[in-house]
């Protein structure tokens, strides 16, 4: 009888794990991870020529809110330039609920809102009260 016991014991432990009742999965941002960018936009320099930039390349969101970008930017056709840059980045919501498909963030203190595909493998990402949106599909 003892022996049954400790079986059904040992049973309910590896079923019943603490990560079974946690809500691990839902706190962990979609955004972080690798993801392939383009863009395009359309921009007016100091002089107020206006000017057709298109942009593509990789974005990295950090797990410690920090990230980088290397992009090939194209300005009206010419020669693509690359462009390197690090930033800072952050989820808005109050409680993170990474199965919410659309989500706020500050990125270098910007603010902007994603929008998910439903598994989590694309998104498009739009400046808040201006006109970029960059489409990026999950490496």
């Amino acid at each position: 009888m003892k022996k049954l016991a400790f079986t059904f014991v040992l049973l309910l432990s590896f079923a019943c794990s603490k990560d079974d009742n946690s809500n691990s999965n839902n706190q962990v941002d979609p955004i972080i991870g690798s993801w392939q960018s383009s863009f395009t936009l359309t921009d007016e320099t100091e002089e107020g020529e206006v000017v057709n930039i298109s942009a593509d390349g990789t974005i990295i969101f950090n797990a410690d809110g920090t990230g980088s970008r290397n992009l090939l930017i194209t300005t009206d056709g010419g020669e693509p330039q690359e462009s390197n840059e690090t930033f800072e980045w952050e989820n808005l919501s109050s409680a993170l609920n990474s199965s919410e498909t659309t989500q706020n963030y500050a990125i270098n203190g910007d603010a902007f809102t994603a929008v998910f595909t439903s598994n989590f493998s694309s998104l498009v990402l739009s400046e808040d009260g201006g006109d970029l949106q960059i489409s990026m599909t999950r490496n």
